[in-house]
């Protein structure tokens, strides 16, 4: 079986759980390979001192069948890590391609909440169909068949859970599918290759665009779907735990990367897609994009969509 790697942004969908009045935010990385794999998991601004549990989530027969894969330990500051390699046993007869939701949960008297919450494909209901797996929870066809066969007459229909399904309804979103580790872009840290030689690799090997009808310098732009590239340009690794990033991610899947080519200085731009909005600009700003253009007007006006661009130079 092929190598394979995901992303899920994760996001805040209980409250009363944030760590000093700020929103819940984390990502998740799930990779596979041969019936074995690795849930790596982060998460910040979340209210330490209380038992949270990971469930990985698979969807069968119009149910919502949670694995726990371990307890997120939150600290003083609100900040967790979760590392976990995960083996067929771990997921019964599941493989880690299959996953729907990967959620950060609290059991209260009421049932299960999800302070924190993401989704490989859309955004699904799922706690009212939701069960913690267990040896019970999942019966083969095959038993079920055989005692059909001993104990039903024949003008009896069998359960809803022996038809045949009704075809799922069409994903909204493309799963964000990251490359194998031979392809993708080692952190800035690790890497011996200059940063602004790695951007340059991505826009040359990269359709070109042109987002923008008006450009104020002549800039080549190309189009990324790997989060991580936008780290580099920022040289911040803890870009991707910004709310507002992983609400942008979230939405377009996508952000746009620009060379510009009439010398130097030579810069390197960021264009994070988004509506424009004036009350966005002092928390923008702050991450580092301190410019929003939209593809037609020279002015903004709220509403607009366009880009929020940050702009370097190595």
């Amino acid at each position: 079986m092929a190598y394979s790697r995901f992303f899920m942004p994760l996001l805040q969908e209980a409250s009363g759980y944030e760590y000093k009045g700020k929103s819940s935010t984390g990502r998740c990385i799930v990779e596979s390979r041969n019936n074995m794999g690795k849930v790596t998991l982060w998460a910040q601004d979340l209210k330490p001192e209380i038992k949270y549990t990971i469930f990985l989530i698979f969807a069968q027969n119009q149910k919502h069948i949670g694995f726990n894969i371990g307890t997120l330990n939150v600290d003083s500051r609100g900040k967790a890590e979760f590392r976990r390699d995960i083996t067929s046993a771990d997921i019964h007869t599941f493989t880690l391609d299959e996953v729907v939701i990967i959620a950060v949960t609290v059991q209260s008297k009421n049932g299960i909440i999800s302070p924190l919450c993401g989704y490989k494909d859309m955004q699904i209901p799922w706690r009212h169909s939701f069960s913690e797996w267990k040896e019970s929870t999942i019966v083969t066809k095959t038993n079920e068949l055989h005692t059909l066969k001993e104990e039903t007459p024949s003008n009896i229909q069998p359960p809803a859970a022996l038809q045949t399904p009704a075809p799922p309804p069409p994903l909204a979103t493309k799963p964000v599918i990251l490359q194998p580790p031979q392809d993708s872009l080692p952190s800035v840290a690790e890497s011996q290759v200059p940063i602004h030689q790695l951007l340059d690799s991505i826009v040359n090997s990269s359709a070109v665009i042109e987002p923008f009808k008006k450009e104020t310098r002549e800039t080549l732009w190309t189009k990324c779907s790997k989060i991580e590239q936008l780290c580099l340009v920022s040289n911040n690794p803890n870009l991707m735990n910004e709310l507002f990033i992983l609400n942008s991610w979230a939405n377009h899947e996508h952000f746009i990367l620009g060379i510009t080519t009439d010398g130097s200085p030579k810069q390197y731009i960021v264009g994070l897609p988004g509506i424009y909005n004036s009350e966005d600009l002092h928390k923008v700003r702050q991450l580092g994009f301190t410019v929003f253009k939209c593809p037609e007007k020279d002015v903004p006006q709220a509403g607009d969509c366009g880009y929020w661009l940050m702009v370097s130079e190595f």
